[in-house]
């Protein structure tokens, strides 16, 4: 049976060593194609020219940007029912193909398992939090696809059915996901299979860029009448974290002390630029101005805090011994550590220029903004630890 596989790119260095993975994966199913999108007209962002060896690479483009748009270029194009979606910072096992392949004769869409390697405090916060993890359903499916590992049957969904281009800010793949559940299939769960690795760099910005990414597609999807946080929790939630009056994961799970410390100030900073994605989304949508973000102070403020963090060194073992448990065990206060604190008062870069009622976001949780002094303070007590 013939499959094609669909890999959108912007343009990333990482691209020749997906492709390469992929081609390998493919090279024994004798039927295979792999179709390489570059994301929007913007040459920097084009895709490589790739030999791969006896699995014909299809280099298409795009006219418009987004991965939505290069990923329905991809399904146009594509020759076989069997559809595979990876991306181009992304490895794939030797086994990839095939399994994925045999799991979707029999399913309208699959989704694999997704690691992030670990190479350092971010990449071992994203990957413990199964950040790219398709989220379960029950035992054996999942709510919806991560495109960075999944397949999808088209003789088993209506002709023509393709990603939403609207949703340019992120959620297409939910969505998608959502859509294919509406008709009575099930998106399979490939719980054993070999996990495709997404490779990152170790760098803060993995985590506030990609939340702020997803947040503002959350509020693309509520737009489109999904369930999702209102305007009002979103404001009143962000007032409450720019006040210091949150909760969130005590990570309690964990014996290592420096490993709940590091990852509860990456969670407060996920939650934090989820909410501000989904609040500029929200005006974006209705064309009105509800928050304004200084961006620049915001990222150099947190990677001051960030300096002042261990590296989880040996704790990594630790953390890979008790994965399982990441899932199960979810706090509710948290007392927040010194490192959380001072993220939470570098919030007050932001303000919130409307609430959904009309009052400064100030009368929603009391947040007078934090004063600065109070954060070097804490920044200077925590630089000790490094020496």
């Amino acid at each position: 049976m013939p499959v094609s596989i669909i890999v959108p790119t912007i343009g990333r260095p990482s691209c020749a060593d997906t492709i390469s993975s992929v081609a390998n994966s493919a090279a024994g199913l004798g039927n295979a194609e792999i179709l390489l999108v570059s994301d929007g007209p913007d040459e920097k962002k084009h895709g490589p020219q790739i030999d791969a060896g006896p699995v014909p690479v299809r280099n298409l483009l795009s006219s418009k940007a987004g991965p939505a748009a290069a990923r329905n270029v991809g399904l146009a194009n594509a020759v076989s029912d069997i559809v595979l979606f990876t991306d181009d910072d992304c490895v794939v096992p030797a086994s990839w193909c095939e399994q994925m392949m045999t799991a979707a004769q029999n399913s309208a869409a699959v989704a694999g398992n997704v690691l992030v390697p670990r190479a350092g405090n971010v990449t071992c916060f994203l990957d413990y939090q199964g950040f790219f993890q398709a989220p379960p359903l029950d035992g054996r499916s999942v709510r919806y696809l991560i495109t960075a590992n999944a397949a999808i049957n088209r003789a088993r969904v209506p002709q023509g059915l393709s990603f939403d281009e609207s949703l340019r800010t992120g959620g297409e793949d939910v969505d998608l996901s959502y859509r294919i559940r509406s008709l009575g299939e099930h998106i399979t769960w490939m719980e054993d299979s070999r996990p495709v690795h997404h490779v990152l760099s170790d760098d803060l910005e993995e985590i506030t860029g990609r939340m702020r990414t997803y947040g503002r597609g959350s509020a693309a999807l509520s737009a489109k009448g999904y369930e999702g946080r209102s305007l009002t929790q979103s404001v009143q939630r962000f007032a409450l974290m720019r006040a210091g009056e949150f909760e969130g994961r005590r990570f309690a799970e964990l014996d290592d002390s420096s490993a709940k410390d590091i990852f509860s100030f990456y969670q407060f900073t996920a939650d934090a630029c989820y909410l501000l994605g989904h609040l500029e989304e929200v005006a974006r949508i209705t064309k009105d101005r509800i928050i304004d973000v200084d961006y620049d102070a915001l990222a150099s403020g947190w990677r001051d805090i960030e300096s002042t963090l261990p590296q989880l060194g040996s704790a990594a073992g630790l953390l890979e011994q008790q994965a399982d448990m990441r899932r199960l065990l979810h706090a509710g206060s948290l007392a927040p550590s010194d490192h959380v604190r001072a993220a939470a008062i570098t919030l007050s870069t932001c303000t919130v220029l409307r609430s959904p009622h009309g009052r400064d976001s100030r009368a929603l949780a009391d947040d007078s903004p934090p004063d600065s002094e109070e954060k070097r303070r804490i920044l200077e007590a925590l630089k000790p630890a490094l020496h």
